[in-house]
């Protein structure tokens, strides 16, 4: 353009500024990485086209250097989460199952030792909670920490905090599984229902199950979020419980999705929750 005061807009020009040529920057048919902007000063040679045709080719270059930039961190990126994935399923599946299964048998030994002796292994046992514990924390972390991390740091910060809120209540910790891509489809709005229902089944369970476990199950199956909170207590008990889970009802109703309370053939309750993503 030949004169930027009638052409362009006031982000485009300075005071100063003559004639201009504006350019995306093209990496593709339809891939615009941004736009180059070559200026000169009011008073100067106004662009001739072989200054557009050189400015083009100037644009195009740089708009393809950008996008294999792009392509590069795309693929380090990648890596890194594959790593960190695999650190994670290593910890989850190996280091946490042994670290159970040696407080496990630390419980069994408690029994049949003196007072004193047996104190101390039992200190040992909270101590392995502790740190299976910390190691859930970095693995939640690892698996979080890749694009959106904020918002998924969120969703299981917040489960686990429940988790612990309603630890006294029960007398014991309610044991939490994760399946599915979680990190990368449960967010905004949907990721605070899902929070509101976990709250409110475990503390139904705290309150009323008289449970000995609960297990907390959170996922992705096929296009919905699910959640599964089994315990072997009481079952369903008096219907003053029942309607207190009537929010739960109208959060999936208003989601799309489905609740169900049931009493499972061993016993106990299996509450499902689920809402379309």
């Amino acid at each position: 353009m030949q004169d930027v005061r009638l052409d362009s807009l006031p982000e485009e020009r300075g005071d100063a500024t003559g004639s201009l040529i504006i350019l995306p920057m093209l990496a593709g048919a339809d891939q615009v990485s941004g736009v180059l902007l070559v200026g000169r000063d009011r008073g100067e040679r106004a662009f001739s086209d072989t200054d557009l045709t050189g400015a083009a080719s100037f644009a195009g270059s740089v708009a393809i250097t950008l996008e294999l930039a792009r392509i590069k961190a795309d693929r380090e990126r990648l890596v890194v989460l594959a790593d960190r994935g695999r650190i994670a399923r290593d910890l989850h599946d190996h280091v946490i199952q042994r670290m159970f299964a040696v407080a496990l048998g630390l419980q069994d030994i408690v029994q049949y030792e003196h007072p004193v002796n047996a104190e101390r292994l039992s200190q040992y046992v909270d101590d392995l909670d502790v740190t299976i514990k910390d190691i859930r924390r970095s693995i939640f972390e690892l698996r979080s920490s890749g694009g959106g991390g904020d918002e998924r740091r969120r969703l299981h910060a917040a489960i686990e905090g429940i988790v612990e809120d309603v630890r006294p209540a029960l007398g014991f910790t309610p044991t939490i599984q994760y399946s599915g891509p979680l990190e990368s489809v449960v967010g905004g709005e949907l990721a605070d229902h899902v929070v509101a229902v976990a709250r409110e089944a475990l503390t139904n369970a705290a309150r009323h199950s008289q449970a000995r476990s609960v297990e907390l199950r959170l996922g992705v199956a096929g296009d919905s979020v699910v959640i599964d909170v089994i315990d072997d207590g009481v079952g369903l008990g008096s219907t003053d419980r029942r309607s207190g889970l009537g929010n739960l009802q109208s959060r999936a109703e208003q989601l799309g999705g489905s609740f169900s309370l049931t009493t499972p053939a061993g016993g106990g309750t299996h509450l499902r929750w689920a809402a379309p993503l």
